[in-house]
Parts: structure tokens; sequence; C-alpha cells
């Protein structure tokens, strides 16, 4: 199986693709689009991730263990996805023939980006987050609201303004 033979679906933005409390049984690879996860805490959304083309989106631990979600995952633009239904991804993983197939890439892409948000959190300040995202994920501040940066960065938007006016001085 390629993943070229999973049918395309286009979604419109502020889709609700997975719903905190419900069980995963989709993962998303992204064609076109964006697509974030995020939970609510005291009335606030705090993002979690953010997805664009050639990733796939899901929450790993719902999609194997058919536990509820403790997390939303939506789009915020347009997007085309393939869907895999529950368990295909996973046959199409079991399936492919080295640690080199395109799902083995995808699986590890998922699971490196979830390790890296909370590495941000255990091993840097607000300061060096925002820098580390610069250098390593910029797409993320070209692409992504500042609003939304703000909330996975776990940073408010006056420390962003000062940061970034501390960086403009130094060049």
């Amino acid at each position: 199986m390629m993943v070229d033979t999973i049918p395309l679906i286009l979604y419109p933005k502020g889709k609700l693709l997975l719903k905190e409390g419900r069980i995963c049984n989709h993962a998303y690879y992204i064609e076109t689009g964006q697509l974030r996860a995020y939970y609510c805490k005291n009335g606030k959304q705090i993002n979690i991730n953010f997805y664009f083309e050639g990733d796939l989106a899901t929450n790993l631990k719902s999609y194997l263990s058919a536990l509820p979600s403790e997390y939303n995952i939506c789009t915020i633009e347009p997007t085309i996805a393939r869907v895999f239904e529950k368990n295909q991804f996973f046959t199409w993983y079991r399936e492919s023939d080295n640690d080199e197939s395109q799902a083995h890439q995808l699986l590890q892409s998922l699971l490196m980006k979830q390790q890296e948000h909370s590495n941000l959190f255990k091993l840097y300040n607000p300061t060096e987050r925002y820098h580390y995202i610069a250098k390593h994920n910029p797409m993320l501040l070209q692409r992504i609201p500042l609003t939304q940066v703000c909330s996975y960065l776990g940073i408010s938007r006056e420390t962003i303004s000062r940061i970034r006016r501390k960086d403009s001085r130094l060049f």
C-alpha cells in the first residue's frame, strides 16, 4: 500500500477532526493546509502541535489504545488530507519492507515532533524556546499567527515582543 492509494478529503478552515474526550480513529496525512492540536484549560486554548504539508497528524496514544483523546485537532486553513481509518496506517506500517519506508518516516517524524515540544519546556527558558523555534522550525513563525505561537511556546505576547525587540538591537 502507498499513501497515494488513500482517498483525499477536503476540510474547511476550522473543522474539528478530533474532539477531546473522543477516541481517535483516524490519522491524517496532510497534502495541503495546516492542522493544530490543542487542549482547553480554564477557558483558554493551549496549542501542543502544528502539522503542515507532508506531516502525519493523529493522537497516537488514543489511536493505539482506544482511550479518549486529551486534546483536539482542527484545521487552521482549508486542508486536503489523506485519511487513514483505524489501524489502516499500522497495517501499512507493518507491511513496509524496511525502516526507510514512507510509513516508518511518517511515524518517526510524528514522534520526534512530540518529543521536541516536550523538550522545549524541560530544557529551555522562554527566550531559548523562541530562539529554538526560530532556528529549527521557522515555518511556525512564518505561517502560524503570533497568538497561536505564543500559546505553543507558553509565552505571552508581551514576552515575545520583548525577545524580538532585544534581538533587533543585536543586529
